[in-house]
């Protein structure tokens, strides 16, 4: 008898939280690569999409206006937004915004080029609130994506769905190829910022087993 167990990420996945999305528009054709620092979004293909997650605290209001003016000029823009009690400058910018609601399982997703119906999991406590009329696809109220300009910006309440763990669940991978299909060109660039490193946290996620023995070991000794 077969059975499954979940043991996580490993290797690149670990740090890379959306490198199936990458994998997934690889195999579609596309381009993927990815900008680990901000002035590698200075030279964003014209027409692609750009994947934002959030946590933008090192942004500056010049960086979320150049981001703004690309998408008006071609590009689409995919915004997670920040977790609510933490400011949102580019939402502001974009006119979005942020208010709280029941987490929803699963959300039905009508897609007007072709008719289908996907189903997604948007568990976040997060509704978005936009005004903006040039509707192009949308997920109740955690995700929205509208005409910005010549572009598209899409806002969501979370990314969750296109990131490793849960991409392949459920209609996610189909919802993120539609998302992708709302720009001319196909070329996808995911922002990652890696984090410091740490030298405590290598040797807790490598050498967890010889700690835990070795710290067994000294209180034995002190004993």
């Amino acid at each position: 008898q077969k059975v499954k167990e979940w043991v996580g990420a490993s290797g690149e996945a670990r740090l890379r939280q959306f490198l199936a999305a990458e994998r997934f528009a690889q195999r579609m054709g596309w381009e993927a690569t990815e900008a680990r620092s901000l002035p590698a979004l200075d030279a964003l293909p014209a027409g692609g999409v750009l994947l934002l997650p959030n946590r933008r605290q090192a942004f500056t209001q010049e960086r979320f206006a150049e981001l703004v003016s690309w998408a008006e000029r071609g590009g689409h823009l995919i915004v997670e937004a920040e977790f609510l009690g933490v400011p949102d400058p580019l939402l502001e910018r974009l006119g979005v915004q942020r208010a709280e609601a029941q987490p929803l399982k699963t959300i039905a997703v009508e897609i007007r080029a072709s008719g289908r119906k996907l189903n997604v999991s948007m568990p976040s406590a997060m509704r978005l609130v936009v005004a903006a009329p040039d509707v192009r696809l949308r997920a109740g109220e955690q995700l929205v994506s509208f005409g910005r300009g010549r572009g598209v910006v899409t806002v969501a309440s979370s990314l969750g769905f296109a990131r490793n763990r849960a991409i392949g669940a459920e209609d996610h991978a189909e919802l993120l190829w539609n998302l992708m299909l709302l720009a001319p060109t196909p070329e996808l660039v995911v922002y990652w910022s890696p984090g410091k490193l740490s030298f405590w946290d290598f040797l807790k996620d490598n050498a967890a087993p010889a700690l835990l023995a070795g710290g067994l070991v000294l209180a034995l000794w002190l004993w």
